[in-house]
């Protein structure tokens, strides 16, 4: 197994730029290009994005790792939607293989923690097994819910007609009420647009809104431009006069539409104008990208189950090393944890 420095992609072996050509056909967030963007704009001072892979090149592994070289994590921070291995996942074989070769790549690892990962998903089980056939104490752990709803073939009047009233009645009343104003306007960016003036109204707009500063600023423009590079993009805005009142951006890729982020004007509420410019987000995704799915990304907020009508969650893997003293605090936390679950599971059985 041989870790790299995830950077430039052309330093790295040809075997190695093809497995990471051939990722991320199924997701945006586990791109090659998200994982390095994750590592150049969005991990804390002295932490970098590394590339852990096997020797045959068939799977791999997006991580962050900083001053303790021997904790090893995850390529994801609170952008994040998702995380999965890069390569060759079907074989579960493998990934147990792989997981277990983990553990002792960087002269054993003390701990690991990966978040955003399936948890029905065959790999996940063997990622968890192979950690704690190395000897590792290891606990999966909930991550964060994520709000989707399959829309394959849905025309934009289904999806409306088939929304909660609550939502279907604020739209309709608001719609009409910035219909009087000759002053409203919407504007949706689809493939091909300049992120650049996109980057500003977003920005404008969240700095008015009740959000706070990101907390790493060249984050959300980095995105902005990547997406449009990749034709991912899909970007909205309601003007008000000429001044933006709401944006929000999505992201389009393999069938899949995920809305990304919003942002509106605190002192705009009275409009709903983040409410205005989904629905209109909506009818020009549904109508011209036609994806078989949308999902509200990462976040388990009350108003998403307004819009989407499933759930499902993304969950983490904690382990320990006992062996090894940075670890062995880290193994009787989890080993705690463990033994309250069980003891929840038995009282629920009875």
């Amino acid at each position: 197994m041989k870790s790299y420095r995830f950077a430039d992609p052309s330093t790295l072996p040809e075997n190695v730029r093809l497995l990471l050509q051939q990722s991320g056909q199924q997701s945006f967030f586990v791109l090659p290009d998200w994982y390095r963007l994750v590592g150049e704009c969005g991990l804390d001072a002295g932490f970098h994005a590394s590339l852990v892979v096997t020797d045959d090149a068939r799977l791999a592994m997006a991580c962050r790792q900083g001053p303790r070289e021997a904790a090893l994590h995850s390529c994801t921070n609170l952008y994040s939607c998702e995380f999965d291995l890069l390569g060759d996942h079907a074989d579960t074989q493998a990934v147990y293989a792989f997981s277990r070769e983990l553990v002792s790549s960087a002269g054993p690892l003390d701990s690991i923690r990966l978040e955003g990962l399936d948890p029905a998903s065959a790999r996940y089980s063997a990622l968890l097994d192979g950690m704690r056939a190395a000897g590792l104490v290891a606990k999966p752990y909930f991550a964060w819910a994520n709000w989707f709803e399959g829309t394959q073939g849905m025309a934009f009047s289904q999806f409306v007609s088939t929304r909660p009233s609550l939502l279907r009645n604020t739209w309709k009343r608001k719609r009409t009420t910035v219909a009087r104003s000759a002053g409203a306007e919407f504007r949706i960016c689809g493939k091909g647009a300049d992120p650049e003036p996109l980057i500003a109204d977003y920005e404008k707009v969240h700095g008015q809104s009740w959000k706070a500063a990101e907390p790493y600023p060249l984050f959300i423009p980095n995105l902005i431009r990547l997406a449009a590079r990749l034709g991912a993009l899909r970007f909205g805005v309601l003007s008000i006069d000429g001044v933006p009142v709401a944006s929000q951006f999505w992201i389009v890729w393999a069938g899949r539409a995920t809305i990304y982020k919003l942002v509106h004007v605190q002192n705009s509420d009275a409009l709903s104008p983040g409410t205005l410019l989904t629905m209109e987000m909506m009818r020009t995704v549904l109508e011209t990208d036609r994806p078989s799915e949308i999902d509200f990304g990462r976040g388990d907020d009350a108003y998403k189950k307004l819009w989407l009508t499933s759930r499902r969650e993304r969950w983490g893997i904690e382990a320990a090393n006992p062996r090894k003293w940075r670890g062995i605090a880290t193994s009787v936390r989890i080993r705690a944890a463990l033994a309250r679950d069980r003891m929840k599971t038995r009282r629920a059985e009875r």
